[in-house]
C-alpha cells in the first residue's frame, strides 16, 4: 500500500471516483510530488484502507479510482478515552497530535475549576476545525485507520465517562493502577480524565468521583498537563504488547 494516506469523509468501495479538496490536491502536488498514474491510500474511519490510482492532480482539485480495500490491524485492542481540562492552546494541541498517534479512541476538552476556557460560539467552531484538522493529519501520519472524536465540554460536570473512568490524581494508590491495568489486559473500555495546569480542585474531584471515577496515580513525578495523557497512552501500548 501507498503510505501517501488521507482521510476523506465519504464511503469507500472499489472503482470508485474520488474528488479531492484543493487542500489535498495542493499537499499531493506540491508537497509530495507526485503525478498521474501514482498511488494513494485513502481511508475513511470504517476500519480499512483503499489503494487509489491519481488520475487527474490539478491545483483546484485532485481525482482518483479505487483499486482495492485492505483490511488492516493499527487501533489498540482497548478503547481508551480522555478527558483532558483546558489549557493554553498550544498545549492542547500538542496533546492532542501525541494522543493521537498513539491511539486514543476520543478526547473531550473541559472546563474545570482552575481552568476557564472562555469561547464564543464563532470562536469554539475556529477551535473545533483546528483542532480535528490536528487529529486527522495525526491519523493519516501514524497509520490509523480511525479518527478519534474530539469534543468540547464548558463544564466538567457534562463530560461523557465510557467505561471505567481514572482521574490522575498523585495521592491515589497502588491498587488502582493494578485495577487499571487488569481492565488494559482485559480489553475493556477506560477514561482518563487528567487535569489542569493547577492541578485538580476538591470540587472538581467531587465531580467525577460522583460518575463513579477512581483516583490513578503514574509514578512518583508529577507531568505538565500536556505530558500526562501522551505517557499514559505510551502505558497503555506497554501493557498491551507485554501481553501480546
Amino acid at each position: 500500500m501507498s503510505r501517501h494516506r488521507l482521510f476523506v469523509l465519504q464511503d469507500l468501495k472499489k472503482n470508485q471516483q474520488v474528488i479531492l479538496d484543493s487542500e489535498q490536491a495542493h499537499y499531493l502536488r506540491t508537497v509530495m510530488r507526485l503525478s498521474v498514474g501514482d498511488c494513494i491510500t485513502l481511508f475513511n474511519g470504517d476500519g480499512a484502507e483503499y489503494e487509489a490510482e491519481l488520475h487527474r492532480l490539478h491545483k483546484a482539485e485532485a481525482g482518483c479510482t479505487v483499486k482495492s480495500c485492505l483490511e488492516v490491524e493499527t487501533e489498540l485492542s482497548v478503547g481508551v478515552h480522555l478527558i483532558q481540562c483546558s489549557n493554553r492552546s498550544d498545549r492542547i494541541e500538542t496533546m492532542l497530535q501525541k494522543t493521537t498517534e498513539l491511539g486514543v479512541a476520543s478526547i473531550q476538552v473541559s472546563n474545570s475549576e482552575r481552568s476557564a476556557l472562555k469561547l464564543n460560539t464563532n470562536k469554539l467552531e475556529q477551535r473545533m476545525d483546528r483542532w480535528q484538522k490536528i487529529v486527522v493529519e495525526a491519523s493519516e501520519q501514524s497509520q490509523r485507520v480511525l479518527v478519534p472524536e474530539v469534543c468540547w465540554r464548558s463544564r466538567l460536570n457534562q463530560v461523557d465517562i465510557q467505561g471505567k473512568g481514572f482521574i490522575l490524581h498523585p495521592e491515589a494508590g497502588v491498587e488502582q493502577w493494578a485495577q487499571f491495568q487488569a481492565c488494559v489486559v482485559a480489553g475493556e473500555t477506560v477514561t482518563l480524565c487528567i487535569g489542569p495546569e493547577g492541578g485538580w480542585s476538591l470540587s472538581d474531584i467531587a465531580i467525577l468521583e460522583d460518575l463513579s471515577c477512581e483516583r490513578l496515580a503514574f509514578g512518583a513525578r508529577i507531568m505538565r498537563t500536556e505530558t500526562a495523557g501522551p505517557a499514559l497512552m505510551a502505558a497503555v501500548q506497554a501493557i498491551i504488547l507485554s501481553c501480546g
